[in-house]
């Protein structure tokens, strides 16, 4: 039986590559240059079919919609010159946003990825809601290297929407009294954590 399973595990690996193998969706978009603009169409290409094999066109919209699924590729770099709202988000490379050029995740989305070469150069905005604890994934970086965080958020209800803001920054802490239990900060960088 333990070795069925070892083999079936094997095999599984080897055809889907991975253990996490991401899905490609009709529908999604991802990006097609190492640099552009989130809000250009000519930034991104959108899945139109999945069978038999994955197809890629071009499209005529960006990304800004509370079901769109969006690939940032790995060595690109999408800047946000306005604010987009999206469902998933694959990280692989590097969005730059500002707090009025803003990406926010919708509440029944999530971001997947994040690295020190991958990840939200500026604020991002994360939807949550529903009951109990739920693990946050905050892949943010500032200028060359990514120092992605997660919190794990809690709620006593299901109906209200919290958005967690979150945005690292290269420089020493404000200074503030630490609590008992933490012995040191980092000084040379933090993270600034809000929820609306």
């Amino acid at each position: 039986m333990k070795r069925t399973l070892l083999l079936l595990f094997a095999f599984t690996l080897f055809l889907t590559g991975s253990l996490f193998a991401q899905t490609t969706v009709v529908g999604e978009y991802r990006s097609v240059v190492a640099n552009g603009n989130w809000n250009n169409p000519a930034t991104w290409q959108v899945c139109s079919t999945v069978t038999p094999t994955i197809t890629w066109t071009t499209t005529s919209s960006f990304p800004n919609t509370i079901t769109a699924v969006v690939t940032v590729q790995a060595g690109h770099t999408i800047t946000m010159v306005g604010a987009a709202q999206v469902k998933t988000l694959n990280l692989k490379g590097i969005v730059i946003t500002t707090a009025t050029n803003l990406l926010t995740i919708y509440k029944t989305g999530s971001i997947v990825g994040g690295s020190k070469t991958a990840y939200i150069n500026g604020p991002i905005a994360v939807q949550v809601y529903g009951t109990g604890l739920k693990l946050v994934n905050l892949p943010v970086g500032k200028g060359t290297i990514g120092r992605p965080v997660e919190i794990e958020a809690g709620h006593n209800t299901g109906t209200n929407v919290v958005t967690y803001t979150a945005e690292m920054f290269n420089a020493a802490p404000t200074t503030s009294p630490l609590p008992a239990t933490l012995a040191s900060g980092s000084s040379v960088r933090y993270y600034a954590i809000s929820d609306t």
